[in-house]
């Protein structure tokens, strides 16, 4: 060892050797910078996204509220059709007058009984519309038969204003109480005026912003909104819910995407200015020992925060924010893995599916903060009647429930439902209505137990699961149902 020590001493005397060490010493710490710049710069860049992706969220949230409150006002007139018997033309017009004055966005709303345009407000500029039939407007007639088929708003555009601008149209289907068709409500939006009036306080001006219209039959998406050139495939992109369309919103800065390149260099500039000094003071050992496991420490540490943020993304990822129970995507993860094994070991596999009776009213009478809470204190009811580890529940949206349990034959996964709806009905939650009792709340739970081969899907599944339901909230509600007893009760009548 003695000998070792001195042939080095000796070649540390030579000038070649030391200026070979500090060389090799200055490529190591570049090597080690460039590794800490690259990580800077994926956080710089992530921080980046994220922030473009809180902007979009707010946009998105904005649009879809302003735009749903604006179809929604035909709810009215649907309110009107059915309770009024042969409404007489003032009272029509009054009630046009009424939905037209509520939004300054609404340029024309009409009704058309039986798809025949009989009146519209304002009347100006509208009257050579009157008497149009839409089964005779073959650019208009498909909407209207995908609103009557689904029975839902659709909305269409955009079209050109004839006095200018753009606008999207929604079409409202009107079923009288004994379920026939009664005819169609159209109100014509102004869209210009829908996309532009952004938040003051949202910031939005450091993102531009895209929005493309729905993709009917595999055409191309209509542009709603562009506020300049976008890299699509690098954008955020969220999808923008539309009555029965789904509008595609795009985001990225106002900039494009920083590369942060300056503020690297300088860091970059800075830590190779270290390491030169680093290399240059080489035969201070000590020093430059430090300073390695210095730099060690900085990496593992920022490896710690990496994987600690990997795992609350993979969290958030699959468990539901607000019950923290298993959200739908990561119940769908566990439901094809238990169907495989069921189908690997023949053992039945129960799916219950559990809604809340009436949760609209508690919503409407008590405010959404009562209903969340339900909402959070059913999803811990449901976990602790759950006893096994391997059984799942998982929010499935809305006010339902989903409760995955392999191993359960029809008698015990009604077991299970019985105690899950009972625990349910016994609780009741407080809330700060001072007017009002203690909230008691019921559900419904439909459930379906079997053996699953390869011909049954996920898909399968719950699709039984969810007609046991429907079995039971026809049947009165708070109460359990299973699809096998549906299913022979329905063979006897």
């Amino acid at each position: 060892m003695k000998r070792v020590f001195k042939a080095l001493s000796r070649l540390l005397a030579t000038t070649p050797f030391r200026v070979l060490l500090v060389l090799l010493l200055a490529l190591e710490l570049f090597y080690l910078a460039e590794v800490m710049l690259d990580d800077r710069r994926r956080v710089l860049e992530n921080q980046q996204r994220d922030m473009v992706a809180e902007l979009a969220a707010r946009e998105r949230a904005r649009i879809e509220y302003a735009l749903s409150s604006t179809v929604y006002l035909a709810q009215g007139l649907v309110a009107f059709t059915r309770s009024v018997d042969q409404p007489s033309e003032a009272q029509i017009n009054r009630a046009l007058q009424t939905i037209y004055e509520a939004d300054a966005r609404i340029r024309n709303i009409g009704l058309a009984p039986d798809n025949v345009l009989a009146y519209v407000y304002p009347l100006e500029g509208n009257r050579a519309a009157l008497g149009l039939r839409y089964a005779d407007l073959p650019a208009q007639w498909p909407s209207v038969q995908q609103a009557m088929a689904s029975r839902q708003t659709v909305v269409t555009g955009p079209v050109k204003l004839v006095q200018g601008g753009r606008a999207v149209i929604s079409r409202t289907p009107v079923y009288l109480k004994d379920g026939s068709y009664w005819g169609l409500i159209s109100i014509v939006i102004d869209l210009d005026a829908l996309l532009q009036a952004q938040d003051s306080g949202s910031n939005t001006d450091a993102v531009r912003f895209r929005i493309l219209g729905d993709a009917v039959d595999g055409a191309e998406r209509a542009v709603m909104l562009d506020d300049g050139p976008l890299a699509i495939r690098a954008a955020v992109q969220m999808p923008l819910h539309v009555g029965a369309a789904d509008w595609l919103l795009l985001a990225e800065p106002e900039g494009g995407w920083d590369r942060f390149d300056q503020a690297i260099l300088i860091w970059r500039l800075q830590l190779y200015a270290g390491a030169v000094a680093l290399s240059i003071f080489l035969f201070v050992i000590l020093h430059s020992r430090a300073e390695a496991k210095r730099l060690a420490d900085e990496l593992r540490e920022s490896n710690r925060h990496l994987a600690a943020s990997n795992d609350a993304l993979e969290y958030l990822s699959r468990y539901d924010p607000l019950t923290n129970v298993a959200n739908r995507r990561y119940f769908d993860e566990v439901l094809l893995r238990a169907l495989g094994q069921c189908r690997r070991h023949r053992l039945p596999l129960a799916i219950l599916m559990v809604d809340l009776d009436h949760f609209k009213g508690i919503n409407d009478n008590y405010g959404h903060a009562v209903g969340d809470d339900c909402l959070i204190r059913v999803a811990s009811l449901i976990t602790q009647v759950l006893q096994r580890a391997e059984d799942l529940v998982a929010r499935f949206g809305g006010e339902e429930f989903i409760v995955l349990a392999q191993g359960l034959n029809e008698a015990q996964a009604v077991a299970l439902g019985e105690r899950i709806r009972r625990v349910i009905a016994g609780t009741l939650i407080e809330h700060d209505r001072a007017d009002l009792d203690p909230l008691r709340i019921t559900a419904s739970i439909g459930l379906v137990s079997a053996v699953p081969d390869h011909a049954m899907s996920g898909e399968e599944i719950c699709r039984r699961a969810d007609e046991a339901l429907y079995a039971a909230k026809k049947g009165g509600r708070n109460q359990v149902k299973a699809y096998d007893n549906i299913q022979n009760e329905e063979s006897y009548t």
